[in-house]
């Protein structure tokens, strides 16, 4: 039980969430939101919110026993609607960022430097992960037993 806490604990840690964002985002005009849509909806072209989420569960599936690494990914992805996801993610992103700042995103995640830095990010994040996680193991116990991480 303690694994499979640790492992979706660590798919949290690779989706960046904040709660309280929404309230420090203006409101969008009508006429900007319409630009922006459509700046969004091409940027999830070039990178589907789906093939993120997908990545960092086959990040997380790392974590487990071989065995176990499939039917994982396939629970994960199955209780994911993917097109209420992507829906989403374009519409967040629309109220989120200026139409400057997509039209850069564009013009970064659309050339070939950025699709190799995406494709070895999962690696990246492979390679931290496991050490993140023996510092946050670390820090529980130390949190438990009230004794210093380092004197671990």
């Amino acid at each position: 039980m303690m694994k499979v806490l640790s492992v979706l604990f660590a798919l949290l840690l690779l989706l960046p969430v904040s709660v309280s964002a929404q309230d420090k985002v203006p409101p969008v005009p009508a006429a900007d939101m319409e630009k922006r849509m459509e700046l969004s909806r091409r940027m999830h072209q070039i990178q589907p919110a789906a093939m993120q989420v997908e990545k960092a569960i086959g990040q997380v599936a790392t974590q487990l026993s071989p065995k176990d690494r499939d039917s994982f990914k396939a629970a994960m992805m199955n209780a994911i609607d993917g097109n209420k996801l992507e829906a989403l993610s374009i519409s967040v992103m629309a109220e989120m960022f200026t139409a400057v700042e997509l039209e850069h995103m564009l013009s970064y995640f659309d050339t070939a430097e950025a699709r190799s830095i995406s494709e070895k990010m999962p690696l990246y994040n492979g390679r931290m992960q496991p050490e993140i996680m023996k510092m946050l193991d670390a820090a529980m116990m130390a949190a438990r037993t009230g004794a210093s991480p380092a004197q671990r």
